[in-house]
């Protein structure tokens, strides 16, 4: 049995689960997914995603209002009734095995693997996992992408995300945003970001060529937030391609998810990535 335990935040799990259900079909093991709901997301996986069938099961934690009794119940469900719920990698293990170009495929030796982790840590021949959006959850996606025709994705990550602030200028947006405009005056966007005011002053400059996108609720801890953007990430997989933020692995998970191309906006060949 491999059990796959994502951390972080949509796209950080979505890239970790695409790695554990391609590394289970190679290995020919069945495979699990141990979900914790904590301040990087704090919702279930059905709340905004159709549960992928690979998954054997899905196990479900909380470690949201971390009183006494919350942490006491944590440990209880997941060490006692599951006394095998241990990581045997964690995050930086698995980086260290990744840059020692390790073959994730001698897992298969193994009676049971629990690997933890917030990115894609297996390389396979295969496409990027087809996610699909929480069924109540895709006319919302459906009425917005009907009306794409030549439609880019623009992706502007701000808020708690300190390389796409520092790296991912918004004067480098607006400025590859004009020259593909002058290429082709028909293009139009759909954009998403998690800072209004971003929002605004693109929306200022490019005015009607700006999609009208629903309200957004941002944050990371109820179902609105979290629904509000799954809905932005197919919408941005709709389109035919993504210009999108340093680091971002939410802007990754979209163009993956649409076999799109991605183009990352960076203003320094060498950053020095800060968090």
């Amino acid at each position: 049995m491999l059990t796959i335990e994502p951390e972080g935040g949509i796209g950080n799990r979505l890239h970790a689960m695409h790695s554990g259900i391609a590394l289970a079909r190679d290995i020919g093991q069945p495979v699990r997914l141990v979900w914790v709901k904590n301040r990087d997301l704090g919702c279930n996986l059905q709340q905004f995603l159709e549960r992928p069938p690979e998954f054997r099961s899905v196990l479900t934690f909380s470690k949201l209002d971390w009183s006494k009794r919350v942490k006491i119940r944590y440990n209880y469900e997941r060490y006692c009734r599951f006394d095998y719920l241990r990581p045997d990698y964690r995050g930086r293990e698995i980086e260290a095995l990744m840059e020692g170009d390790f073959d994730f495929r001698r897992f298969a030796e193994r009676r049971r693997t629990h690997i933890k982790c917030w990115r894609a840590f297996y390389r396979s021949d295969e496409p990027f996992y087809k996610f699909r959006p929480a069924a109540h959850l895709r006319p919302r996606i459906d009425a917005i992408t009907s009306r794409f025709d030549n439609t880019v994705g623009v992706h502007v990550r701000r808020t708690d995300h300190l390389p796409s602030r520092d790296y991912s200028p918004t004067h480098m947006f607006l400025e590859r945003m004009d020259a593909l405009v002058r290429s082709d005056p028909t293009v139009n966007f759909f954009m998403s970001s998690d800072d209004p005011a971003e929002e605004e002053a693109v929306r200022a400059r490019f005015g009607d060529r700006i999609l009208p996108s629903p309200r957004r609720i941002i944050g990371r801890l109820t179902d609105e937030a979290l629904e509000a953007a799954i809905v932005d990430l197919f919408c941005l997989a709709a389109t035919r391609k993504i210009i999108g933020s340093f680091m971002s692995s939410f802007s990754g998970s979209a163009a993956r998810i649409g076999n799109i191309p991605f183009e990352e906006i960076l203003c320094e060949d060498n950053p020095v990535v800060r968090w």
